[in-house]
């Protein structure tokens, strides 16, 4: 598991304890899970898109190798 998967685990865990440690007990609006839903894939658009721009900097690199070698 990633860290940044375990931490976000961690803070839903707290999150839930911190209600009263029934998920039932929170309180969970449309509106809260339509932003939660947007902000996560602008972040994950923004993962693929770093992760793309590093794929071509390593082709880039090897190609470069390859012509000097």
């Amino acid at each position: 598991m990633a860290g940044s998967t375990l931490a976000a685990k961690r803070m839903v865990c707290d999150h839930v304890h911190s209600v009263g440690g029934m998920i039932t007990s929170m309180l969970v609006t449309n509106n809260c899970c339509v932003l939660c839903k947007c902000s996560a894939q602008i972040l994950y658009s923004a993962y693929l898109e770093d992760q793309k721009k590093h794929r071509s900097k390593v082709v880039a690199g090897e190609k470069r190798k390859a012509l000097n070698d």
